[in-house]
């Protein structure tokens, strides 16, 4: 039998599901009932409002094609974002009609059920109203998956205290950003309960901090789950005011133009005995288009950190623990490659070790051992190995002031070593008998 999907527009906010009875085919659809929000005017302000649209099933959904309408009077479109859900699909909607949001994105097909897109809208009616979220259409692969929709809805309501979020926040990619999230003149209050959701691709929630109106409220806020970010204020001594009452630090995860919605999707003052209006922002990933630091490449052209001269694409890679050649890795030099050339002079009272520099190393390591236990081992720097002269040593000398026992004499190797990976004690010729490097690392008296 085919296969139905039911597409669902819904409001933000408190959802009423239904479970129909399963039709005569055999085929699962859930009917989620419409729910509402409440944005409107408030203070001479027009708030934003984010209309999910969700599939469920989406198994095997490669391709939408979805037309609705809603009243132009009472509200506007203003953007159409992906989800989580659907961050793999490419995206393009249609806004210029009033009254009519046309939506496609296509890509990898789809498992399980879910958002596939966000449609924000700014409120322009005054309450109490209604806008209905009406289908024109729904397609789902060509036709090739059966769709049944189910019709929504926007309750335009009054309130006593707006939440909100900016509808400008930005930052570029691989920066924190701080968000606020505010409120309106509100009463006495002695707890706070907020929820946002974004799309965890864009963003992502990495902490949450009060502010001088929230201080002496205490704390509590859960990041576990990607793409949303659960907040709770609450103590014994209320509040009361207006301004900012957190700010969530936000890292850019997704590339330049890459946007989200901040759905705030709870906002209950005092568990709701104070009525609020929710007003929900919207972030844009950016670039800077200056060169900030004189390198010669902007932000926009690639710059990962545009205030350090040392990073920029083609930058060399250096052991600084930073990213200098923007290519997403830290100090992933190569091995320093062959062996210095050592050389011993013997001042009064100790030996003298200068060794030249190799390439990409930059500090070395000195390994000393016993002569005649090399040769009674036949080679093997296993047993041989006797100390690390010295470990990670800037420069390219070291002096030596033990003398050899009786009946022998010291032999001493150098590797170069970078903050990536140690270089090597082997020469590579073939007159070397066994690895050195194997046999030295398993040695108690091997440099760390």
């Amino acid at each position: 039998m085919a296969r139905t999907t039911t597409i669902v527009l819904w409001m933000a906010g408190m959802l009423s599901v239904l479970a129909a009875s399963a039709p005569a085919h055999g085929a699962t659809v859930m009917l989620p009932l419409f729910s509402s929000s409440n944005p409107d005017h408030h203070n001479g302000t027009s708030n934003d409002v984010v209309v999910p649209v969700t599939v469920t099933p989406a198994d095997g959904v490669t391709a939408m094609d979805l037309t609705f309408t809603y009243t132009s009077s009472l509200m506007s479109a203003t953007s159409v974002s992906r989800t989580g859900f659907t961050n793999a699909f490419t995206l393009t909607s249609n806004l210029s009609t009033p009254g009519t949001v046309t939506i496609h994105l296509s890509g990898p097909a789809l498992s399980g059920s879910g958002e596939v897109a966000w449609v924000v809208f700014r409120i322009t009616g005054a309450p109490p109203s209604t806008s209905p979220l009406t289908w024109v259409s729904a397609v789902l692969n060509g036709g090739g998956i059966p769709a049944v929709t189910q019709n929504g809805s926007v309750k335009i309501s009054s309130g006593t205290v707006t939440i909100s979020t900016p509808d400008a926040a930005s930052g570029s990619q691989g920066t924190n950003t701080a968000v606020p999230i505010s409120a309106t003149a509100f009463p006495s209050s002695s707890s706070f309960d907020l929820s946002v959701r974004f799309n965890p691709f864009v963003i992502d929630a990495i902490d949450v901090q009060k502010t001088a109106l929230s201080n002496p409220l205490t704390l509590v806020f859960n990041n576990s789950t990607p793409g949303t970010v659960n907040i709770a204020l609450f103590g014994a001594t209320p509040i009361s005011g207006s301004g900012a009452l957190v700010t969530i630090t936000y890292h850019v995860t997704g590339p330049n133009a890459s946007t989200t919605p901040l759905n705030i999707v709870r906002a209950d003052i005092d568990e709701g005995a104070v009525s609020t209006l929710i007003d929900d922002g919207f972030f844009s990933a950016t670039c800077d288009a200056l060169d900030g630091d004189g390198d010669g490449v902007s932000g926009c052209a690639g710059d990962c950190d545009n205030t350090n001269p040392a990073v920029r694409p083609g930058a060399p890679e250096l052991c600084d623990g930073l990213d200098n050649d923007c290519d997403g890795s830290i100090d992933e030099l190569p091995a320093p490659a062959g062996s210095p050339q050592l050389v011993l002079t013997k001042p009064p009272g100790t030996t003298q070790l200068t060794w030249s520099t190799l390439p990409g190393a930059t500090v070395y390591d000195i390994v000393r051992g016993s002569l005649a236990v090399l040769a009674t081992g036949h080679g093997n720097f296993t047993t041989a190995t006797q100390l690390c002269l010295a470990d990670n040593r800037n420069g390219t000398s070291v002096n030596d002031a033990s003398l050899p026992g009786a009946g022998g004499g010291f032999w001493y190797l150098v590797r170069g070593v970078n903050c990536a990976t140690p270089g090597t004690y082997d020469t590579g010729a073939m007159s070397q008998v066994g690895l050195r490097d194997a046999e030295i690392q398993a040695s108690a008296a091997h440099c760390p």
